[in-house]
């Protein structure tokens, strides 16, 4: 007989699920009944729907005799509670997705059903389309090969959407939209868990996620990519790339229509509604719907294509990219009994830990405070008679010879430590796990180890912990940030902080075993003031220069720090000096506390070129003289040398184009530079930052023009996005994305670490460029790199995600083991840039939908590689520099060049990639 539904809720949802009911056969799905928090919404859905009952409460519908399974179609917040009304009245649930808001809650609606003996299923209809069920068959009989890399991305704009914004309406992007480029990866990868998950995200003013990108690492060197944001519109496609062939669902992934496998686009429709809906393709709910149906048929208590297990993996790595992201739901918190906060209602009893100076000073300062509100009950040292004396100069009425003792005092409500830093973490601990609150001293610890460790001992134990930054608490340093926040210096741009004191006699300043050193006892109050400043942001750059005692610890030092939208700090710290010990911030309208700014002029010598450049080939140079002997018949070359010495050596060569691989290229840069010629080196132009500078600072030294050869930049379909993105065209850029990924592993020098191997090298930089091109030359806040390394020690498949000011962000994927799509894409709040395939050599581009064509030259000889007489545009950009007299070029400058080495050995270093030349 047929299966008889009860909706629950008549929301938008609810609407275009009943409409995809009756593309069914009424002899198999009947809609019953509809309940609404309000009667007059139900009976007007049910009028609309011709459903013959409706309730005014979910409870009514809960209690009726006739409803075998319930649709619920409310809220997510409201799923928990609605769930359990329907699993303890014994009705069968279709719940839509995401199933809870958070894995708690999933658990608890499952533990239900279970209890209750009826069949729940989370609402994941992606899953059930003829699309995802060719894919599951596709991948069951391995026509891909060995899956190694998913992508998926769905964004859609809807900040006009309360839903989407509002955390009480469980706003945000990853459990509206991102569950279901979750869901999709889990599926390729059959429910398996991910062995790292790493998230990048920007959230709203209200607490929710906007745009996230999530990179997950499974095993097998098997790695997934996906985007998602509620802020602008994505390309919203999904590809699946496995050793042997590619699928690919163009667009709407989330409730596709339309598969290509290997190229070839299969078509498969939805029905027509009979009534218009408020979601496309609504009408493929049907798919769910009949998959219920089935398991209710043979008694199934869950659907073996959404499971149970499938519920909890979705929550579970929801709730974790959730957590790396930021954002909290009320569900996620739970209140804290005032029995277990530890701290009186009356006066804060203070425990004071050592008896030293600083905890001498602490006390004085105490009692400058209201005695209804701050008491001293005890004190200790590791010396009885020292605790002793301390109790009596204070009048502290009691006095311990060990922490371990005033860790036990059931009468302190928090515990001053006045310790020597070495030995905060021991102490901080002690009297964490007693449940005592702690105020430790600054620094809180030696180093980022040890601060961890006790900040998750104090969220472990439920403690207050706070690092004793007095500064910050001043009324200067309050009205300082009242200042600040009410924007009376306009745009702050620089901070400027000195402290000095000769301390070199103080042993705790000098000795290393004492926690000694000039940063972490003086210079830390520079850095947090700038930290204040600057509101806790993170610097994209630090750079430290400083000269240390015998004893191995700091004694001067200067930091410089570079912030997001070209923002500094200096600051100066020194154990031996006594400094102004003065501080200022500038800003566009203002500046606190004013000082001398010394401001240093760059200047650029131009030489002049005197005869008109040439673009002949002159000569080429080999290791083998035969080699270029060869290379010259082939090119009608007149000259060929069988060293580089001698190409080096030759008068009528105005610019060198170095084509050698990459780990020769500092020596051989360095062996032109230094003869005074002009250098094209290919990309990368070397293996690291060290080299890089090296042959930047020979090119600048020896006044030559030189460029690494990024020939991406200068194709015409480049120098059109920089028109296009110039003119504003796109409005606000949000997002990047670019892959670039062919099977090259029969390739030595791809693979061979002496060689250069590596994906990022000579693959993933192409992506990385675009990037840096798209937005300015700008430097990432955060980099976050997943990668696969080969058993030589190059990296094989990497994803990377990058986060800018102004909340945009970039994800790049790249391979050496499997073909990916090749594509790029640039999503602004005005439009769409794609270039459609062959990103690092492209002849399309795709501006808003329309494609244009950017044909090449035919090529006089066959190529080695795609599109390579694209490279006739590096080459005339160089003819034109050296026609001006530059030294580099604006398009592919020094500063793009170091940006981009800088950016791949931060890359290299977080998958686990090291060269012999970084070693050197």
């Amino acid at each position: 007989m047929a299966t008889r539904w009860g909706i629950c809720s008549a929301g938008k949802i609810s609407h275009d699920f009943t409409v995809a009911l009756k593309t069914l056969p009424a002899e198999d799905h009947q809609v019953v009944a509809v309940a609404a928090r309000k009667l007059e919404d139900a009976q007007e859905f049910a009028k609309k729907h011709s459903i013959s009952r409706s309730y005014g409460s979910y409870e009514e519908l809960a209690r009726d005799p006739d409803i075998d399974v319930v649709y619920v179609g409310t809220i997510h917040p409201h799923h928990l509670k609605t769930c359990l009304l329907f699993t303890n009245a014994k009705k069968n649930v279709l719940c839509e997705k995401p199933l809870a808001m958070n894995t708690k809650e999933v658990k608890e609606i499952l533990d239900s059903a279970k209890k209750n003996d009826i069949f729940l299923m989370e609402a994941v209809w992606t899953r059930f389309f003829p699309v995802s069920v060719e894919i599951r068959r596709l991948l069951a009989h391995r026509e891909l090969g060995e899956v190694k890399m998913v992508r998926s991305e769905f964004g859609v704009p809807l900040m006009h959407v309360p839903r989407s914004v509002q955390k009480e309406l469980g706003g945000g992007a990853v459990l509206d939209l991102g569950i279901y480029c979750l869901q999709f990866i889990l599926m390729v990868y059959d429910g398996e868990k991910p062995e790292s998950i790493q998230a990048t995200g920007i959230c709203l003013e209200t607490g929710v996620d906007e745009t996230v990108t999530v990179t997950l690492k499974f095993s097998k060197n098997r790695m997934a990519v996906f985007t998602c944001s509620s802020g602008v519109q994505l390309p919203n496609e999904a590809l699946v790339a496995g050793t042997k062939g590619i699928i690919k669902i163009p667009s709407h992934m989330w409730c596709p229509t339309s598969l290509m496998v290997n190229g070839k686009e299969t078509e498969y429709a939805v029905p027509e509604p009979y009534l218009p809906l408020n979601f496309i393709n609504s009408t493929g709910m049907r798919y769910e719907a009949e998959e219920v149906r089935q398991c209710l048929l043979k008694g199934l208590k869950e659907s073996a294509v959404m499971s149970h297990a499938d519920s909890v993996l979705l929550a579970e790595l929801e709730d974790e990219i959730r957590r790396q992201v930021g954002v909290v739901y009320s569900q996620d918190c739970h209140a804290v009994p005032a029995s277990l906060t530890g701290v009186s209602s009356m006066a804060t009893r203070w425990g004071i830990c050592s008896a030293g100076r600083i905890s001498h000073d602490f006390s004085v300062a105490l009692k400058t405070l209201p005695v209804e509100d701050h008491q001293v009950v005890a004190v200790a040292a590791r010396k009885l008679e020292d605790a002793q004396e301390f109790a009596k100069k204070h009048s502290i009425s009691r006095s311990y010879g060990s922490y371990e003792e005033l860790a036990r005092d059931p009468d302190i409500d928090v515990v001053y430590v006045g310790v020597i830093n070495p030995h905060h973490l021991k102490v901080c601990l002690l009297f964490m796990n007693a449940k005592k609150n702690v105020l430790c001293e600054k620094p809180l610890a030696m180093n980022t180890k040890e601060v961890k460790e006790i900040l998750e001992s104090a969220k472990r134990n439920d403690v207050f912990l706070m690092e004793a930054v007095w500064t910050r608490f001043f009324p200067a340093s309050v009205e300082i940030r009242r200042l600040l926040a009410h924007r009376e210096l306009g745009e702050v741009k620089m901070v400027r902080s000195d402290f000095g004191v000769p301390l070199i006699n103080v042993p705790k300043i000098v000795q290393k075993e004492l926690g000694g050193g000039a940063l972490l006892n003086i210079g830390m109050y520079c850095l947090q003031f700038v930290c204040m400043v600057y509101n806790g942001e993170r610097p994209e750059s630090i750079q430290a220069t400083a000269s240390c005692l015998e004893t191995g610890v700091d004694e001067t030092a200067a930091v410089i720090l570079k912030f997001s939208n070209n923002r500094m700090a200096v600051f100066t710290y020194s154990s031996s000096l006594d400094l102004p010990n003065d501080a200022v911030i500038v800003g566009t309208k203002g500046t606190i506390r004013e000082s001398a700014i010394m401001s240093h002029a760059d200047s650029l010598l131009l030489a002049e070129v005197e005869d008109e450049i040439r673009r002949q080939v002159v000569a080429v140079a080999a290791r083998k003289l035969e080699d270029a002997q060869e290379f010259a018949k082939k090119h009608s070359i007149s000259r060929s040398y069988g060293s580089y010495e001698e190409l080096a050596r030759d008068p009528d060569i105005d610019v060198v184009y170095v084509g050698n691989i990459h780990p020769h290229h500092l020596k051989t840069c360095l062996l032109f530079t230094n003869a005074k010629k002009n250098v094209l080196c290919e990309k990368p132009l070397a293996m690291n930052t060290k080299e890089v500078k090296e042959i930047l600072d020979s090119a600048k030294r020896n006044d030559v023009f030189l460029m690494e050869a990024v020939w991406s930049r200068f194709f015409p379909v480049y120098v059109e996005i920089r028109r296009l993105l110039a003119q504003g065209e796109l409005g606000e850029l949000k997002m990047v994305r670019s892959d670039f990924g062919i099977p090259v592993l029969h390739v030595p020098r791809l693979v061979q670490k002496e060689l250069g191997g590596g994906a990022l090298l000579s693959i993933g930089m192409y992506c990385l460029q675009l990037v840096s091109m798209v937005y300015k030359g700008e430097r990432p806040e955060s980099i976050q790199a997943t990668g696969i390394c080969l058993e030589a020690g190059v990296d094989e498949t990497v994803a990377v995600t990058f986060k800018f000011p102004q909340n945009k962000m970039a994800v790049c994927t790249y391979s050496s083991g499997v073909q990916l799509t090749n594509d790029a894409v640039i999503v602004g709040t005005k439009g769409t840039i794609r270039i459609p395939t062959q990103m690092w050599c492209p002849t399309s581009l795709v501006v808003n939908g329309k494609e244009t064509q950017y044909p090449l030259p035919e090529p006089c000889f066959p190529l080695n590689f795609s599109n390579s007489t694209g490279m006739r545009f590096e080459a005339e950009e160089v003819r034109q520099c050296l026609l001006k007299g530059l030294k580099e070029s604006a398009v592919m400058s020094h500063a793009d060049s170091l940006l981009l080495v800088e950016m791949e050995d931060e890359i290299r270093r977080q998958v686990g990639v090291v060269y012999s030349q970084d070693c050197q």
